[in-house]
């Protein structure tokens, strides 16, 4: 399978409800949350260490400073889903990532849904979810009430797998599918070690304001592997994720079909990543490679 998934970055001005949150709350107003739900079984040592590393990269960068009003953790485990704990202090967040050690597990599905929920509860308005699991879903009977918040907050949930329980069809898997098209997300399935790498997608993601131009989801190859990204002038960072077996971006060219040059890129196995500042407007061509 592979998922296609656009995001626009807008310079435009946050909505009421951000700033009414924000103001309520006596946080700096136009600013949003950044939440880590982490698997804590003992199968997630690898994955601990990458993120561990990544969150030291993201927090000492500007992003944080000017963007991110409050970080919330939650670690899930078994039998015990931590309650959210929220900081609007960098430092602290990252005190809290590495006091974070993994124990426990041996059953497979964990109740990460629950998790997401705490997270979104104490999010604001705008904000970003990033799930880390090696398993599926314990609880997908909670998927409803998290679908329900994603429509409350406008909130994303981005699942970064690196493992599942052999159970892809089933409703405890499916359920990280469906929370992640609702939140205009996208899950993507990885080696554990290169989830250091992955967190560099959070650096290039979290903005002050987003629209989404297209998602697509597809199981099976077709013809319809071009697609026309139309770009206007409010729009001043594009990101475009490919993830699925064989996943790639192919080409992407500007209105005047030129491909594009001085891009970010990121690419893996599974996952491929292009990111632009201050693109042209008009109609871009993206062409990806068709699921394997």
């Amino acid at each position: 399978m592979i998922l296609l998934f656009l995001l626009a970055a807008l310079a435009c001005c946050p909505t009421a409800l951000v700033a009414a949150q924000d103001a309520a709350s006596g946080l700096a107003p136009n600013r949003t949350s950044l939440a880590i739900v982490f698997d804590t079984t003992g199968s997630m040592k690898d994955d601990l260490n990458g993120v561990k590393r990544g969150a030291h990269r993201i927090l000492e960068t500007e992003i944080t400073k000017n963007k991110i009003a409050n970080f919330i953790l939650v670690e899930v485990n078994e039998p015990v889903v931590s309650r959210a704990r929220v900081t609007t202090n960098p430092r602290d967040f990252q005190d809290m990532i590495d006091d974070i050690f993994v124990q426990g597990g041996g059953d497979c599905p964990e109740s990460t849904v629950l998790g997401i929920k705490y997270a979104l509860e104490a999010a604001l308005p705008h904000s970003y979810i990033y799930v880390f699991t090696d398993a599926s879903a314990k609880d997908p009977h909670l998927t409803n009430e998290v679908l329900d918040l994603i429509m409350k907050k406008e909130s994303q949930v981005v699942f970064v797998l690196t493992g599942d329980c052999g159970d892809q069809g089933s409703a405890a898997y499916q359920a990280y599918q469906k929370i992640s098209q609702a939140s205009s997300g996208i899950l993507i399935r990885i080696q554990k070690n290169e989830v250091f790498d992955i967190m560099n997608l959070v650096k290039v993601a979290v903005t002050l304001e987003k629209v989404n131009i297209l998602n697509v989801d597809k199981e099976l190859a077709d013809d319809n592997n071009i697609y026309d990204i139309p770009v206007d002038t409010t729009i001043k960072q594009l990101t475009i994720s490919v993830s699925g077996q064989g996943a790639k971006i192919e080409s992407l060219q500007d209105p005047t079909g030129a491909a594009v040059d001085g891009a970010y890129n990121m690419t893996l196995p599974n996952v491929d990543i292009k990111s632009l500042s201050q693109p042209v407007a008009g109609h871009w061509t993206l062409k990806v490679s068709p699921p394997m």
